[in-house]
């Protein structure tokens, strides 16, 4: 299990290891792949692989969770309540086994 938590707030948001998918996995990949060890965790990635030290704006990253679930066939609107809310960038906090 990960928490991850949105400097706003308290809320924190617990994502399961999973057998499948691996959300978990898929996170500490990206993180250590962007070497992000405080900040932001999603971020603007530049055409050259860059990866911007600012948070993506609710605006960025409602339109990417729009085309993706829109191409593995899936209804964003459900999907976007979350951004709607407030700040959709979740800080890592720690890796809990």
């Amino acid at each position: 299990m990960m928490r991850l938590w949105k400097r706003s707030s308290r809320f924190e948001i617990a994502i399961p290891r999973g057998y499948k998918l691996r959300p978990v996995e898929a996170v500490m990949a990206w993180l250590a792949a962007a070497k992000i060890s405080t900040g932001p965790v999603f971020r603007a990635v530049a055409l050259g692989g860059k990866v911007s030290a600012e948070a993506l704006t609710s605006d960025s990253a409602a339109r990417i969770v729009k085309v993706y679930a829109r191409r593995v066939g899936l209804d964003p609107l459900p999907l976007l309540v979350g951004l709607a809310a407030g700040d959709p960038h979740p800080q890592p906090v720690r890796d809990l086994d």
